[in-house]
C-alpha cells in the first residue's frame, strides 16, 4: 500500500512538472512574441526620445522593484507547513513596502527630473510609481498558485495581461501620447496581471496585520533579499565601469554583446526555474528525490542550452553582420568570449533552485557576496586592458568560481561536483562537435553570398548535425525529452485527467 501510494505521488508530481514546463514554455514564447511585436510597433509610433525618457525612470524603478517582494513570495512557496496568518502577514508587509516605495519615488520624482534636465520625468515617475503598489497586491497570490503548481493558470494570466497591455500601449501611441504610451503599457501590464491573479486565487488576506507570524520567514527571505540586492549591482558593475572609464562606444558594444549572451540564459532557465523551484520545494524532505529530479532537470536544460551557445560562438561574425549590421562587427570577439560562459550559465543558474528549495538562502547570500567581490575586483583590475580585458575578467572569474560554487550547493543535497557534471557531458560533446562543424561550413561558403543566407545555411546545418548526434548516440536526456513530447502529444494526454493520489 505504501509503495503504491509513493508511486502515485511520483506520477502526480511528474505530471504536474511536465505540464508546468509545457505551460511555462508556451507562456514564455507567447509573451516574447507579443512583446517583440508590440515593441516594434511602439518604436515606430513613439520614437527613441520616448524610450529614453522612460528608460531614465526605469533605472530607479528596476532597483526599487527588488524591495517590493522582500523574498516573501519565495518563502511562501518553499515553506513546508504554512499557516494562514503567515500568508496574511506576508501580503500586508509586501503591500506596505509597495506603498512606501511608491511614495519615495513620487517624492523623488522632481529630483530625477532635475538630475536629467527633463521636466517631463516628474509626472512620468510619479505615475510609474503606482506599479509598486499593484505588483505588491499580486505577489502572494502568484506565490500561492506556484506552490499549488497551477502553472496553466499562471501562464494564461501572463499571456492575457501581455496582450491586453500591448493593446493599451498601442492605443495610447496611436492617439499621440508619446512616452505615456510606454508608461500606460507597463502600468496596465501589472494591473491586468494582478487582477488575473486575484481572480484565479481563492485566498483572501485576514484584515488584521500581525508581524509575529512573519518572523519564521525572516531568515529565508532576508538572505534571499540581500542576495538579490547585492547581485543587482554586481551584474551592473562591469557596464558601469566601462561606461565611466572606457567610453560610450565600448559600452555600447559590450552591453549589446552581453544582452545577446544573456537572452537565451533568461529564456531557457527562466521558464524552467518557474516550475522546478516549487517542484523541488515540494519534495525537499526526500533528498534522494531532490537529487534525482535535479540531475534529470539540468541534463535536459543543458541539452537545450549547449547547442545555442556553441552555435552562436561559431556563427558570431555572420550573425552580427546579418542581424545587427556591419558597423557592429566590433562586438564579435566580445560575444565569442561571453559564449564560453553562457555555455554552462543556464545550468549554473539552476543552483538557485537548490538553495531556495532546501531553505539555504544563507549560503546563497554568503557565496554571492564572496563571488561578487571577486567579480568587481577583477573588473577594476582589467580596466586597463579596455573592454576586452573586462570581458576576459568576467569569463575567467566565472570559470574559477564554477567548481567551488557547485560543490557548496551540491553538499546541501548530497551531490558531488562529479555527479552534477556527469549529466552535462554527452550534450557538451555533441554541442562542441556541432559548433566545430558549423564553423567549418562557414569557412567553406562562397564569400559573395549574402550574410542572411550564410547564417541560414549554418543554422540549419547545426540543427541537423546536433539533432543527428543526439539521436544516433542515444543521449539519455534527449530520449527523455522525446518521450515527454510524445506523451504530451498523445490523445490520452488531453483526454484523461492526471493520476490521483490514492
Amino acid at each position: 500500500m505504501v509503495v503504491c501510494e509513493a508511486k502515485a505521488v511520483t506520477r502526480t508530481l511528474r505530471h504536474k512538472a511536465v505540464s508546468g514546463l509545457g505551460w511555462s514554455a508556451v507562456s514564455q514564447i507567447a509573451r516574447q512574441v507579443t512583446s517583440f511585436v508590440v515593441a516594434l510597433l511602439l518604436a515606430r509610433l513613439v520614437g527613441p526620445d520616448a524610450y529614453g525618457l522612460v528608460g531614465m525612470v526605469t533605472i530607479f524603478t528596476g532597483f526599487g522593484g527588488l524591495f517590493v517582494e522582500l523574498g516573501l513570495g519565495a518563502a511562501v512557496i518553499q515553506r513546508r507547513e504554512l499557516k494562514d496568518e503567515q500568508i496574511s502577514a506576508a501580503f500586508w508587509l509586501n503591500l506596505g513596502m509597495g506603498a512606501f516605495l511608491a511614495g519615495v519615488v513620487a517624492l523623488a520624482a522632481p529630483l530625477m527630473a532635475r538630475f536629467y534636465h527633463e521636466p517631463q520625468l516628474t509626472s512620468i515617475a510619479q505615475v510609474s510609481a503606482l506599479t509598486f503598489v499593484f505588483a505588491a497586491l499580486g505577489t502572494v497570490q502568484s506565490a500561492l498558485l506556484s506552490r499549488e503548481m497551477r502553472f496553466g493558470a499562471l501562464s494564461k494570466i501572463d499571456i492575457v495581461s501581455s496582450v491586453l497591455s500591448g493593446i493599451v500601449g498601442l492605443a495610447l501611441a496611436l492617439h499621440g501620447f508619446g512616452a505615456w504610451s510606454l508608461v500606460g503599457q507597463s502600468l496596465s501590464l501589472t494591473v491586468f496581471r494582478t487582477a488575473g491573479l486575484w481572480r484565479s486565487s481563492n485566498w483572501l488576506p485576514q484584515r488584521a496585520f500581525r508581524l509575529g507570524p512573519i518572523r519564521d520567514f525572516a531568515s529565508f527571505s532576508g538572505y534571499l533579499f540581500g542576495f538579490n540586492v547585492f547581485n543587482y549591482w554586481v551584474r551592473n558593475a562591469d557596464q558601469m565601469l566601462i561606461g565611466r572609464f572606457v567610453g560610450s562606444q565600448a559600452l555600447g558594444l559590450y552591453s549589446r554583446a552581453y544582452q545577446l549572451m544573456t537572452f537565451p540564459v533568461y529564456q531557457i532557465s527562466g521558464f524552467a526555474g518557474t516550475v522546478m523551484f516549487p517542484v523541488l520545494a515540494g519534495v525537499q524532505g526526500d533528498k534522494a528525490r531532490v537529487r534525482s529530479i535535479y540531475l534529470r532537470s539540468i541534463g535536459t536544460l543543458h541539452l537545450i542550452a549547449a547547442p545555442v551557445y556553441a552555435g552562436l560562438m561559431a556563427v558570431a561574425d555572420t550573425f552580427v553582420a546579418a542581424v545587427l549590421g556591419e558597423r557592429w562587427m566590433g562586438l564579435v570577439p566580445i560575444l565569442r568570449i561571453l559564449c564560453t560562459v553562457g555555455f554552462f550559465q543556464p545550468v549554473g543558474n539552476s543552483t538557485g533552485w537548490l538553495y531556495t528549495a532546501l531553505g539555504r538562502t544563507d549560503l546563497m547570500f554568503r557565496w554571492g557576496v564572496l563571488t561578487g567581490v571577486f567579480y568587481v575586483a577583477g573588473f577594476v583590475f582589467a580596466m586597463g586592458w579596455g573592454v576586452l580585458g573586462v570581458t576576459w575578467s568576467y569569463c575567467i572569474t566565472s570559470w574559477l568560481c564554477w567548481y567551488p560554487g557547485w560543490s557548496i550547493v551540491g553538499r546541501c543535497a548530497g551531490l558531488s561536483f562529479t555527479q552534477m557534471l556527469q549529466p552535462l557531458l554527452p550534450a557538451s560533446a555533441c554541442a562542441a562537435a556541432m559548433g566545430l562543424a558549423v564553423w567549418l561550413v562557414g569557412l567553406n561558403l562562397p564569400p559573395t553570398i549574402p550574410f542572411w543566407m550564410a547564417l541560414a545555411i549554418q543554422v540549419m546545418s547545426g540543427a541537423a548535425i546536433y539533432g543527428g548526434l543526439v539521436l544516433v548516440l542515444r543521449i539519455k536526456s534527449g530520449q527523455e525529452v522525446m518521450a515527454l513530447v510524445r506523451e504530451r502529444l498523445s490523445p490520452a494526454a488531453w483526454q484523461s485527467p492526471p493520476p490521483r493520489v490514492l
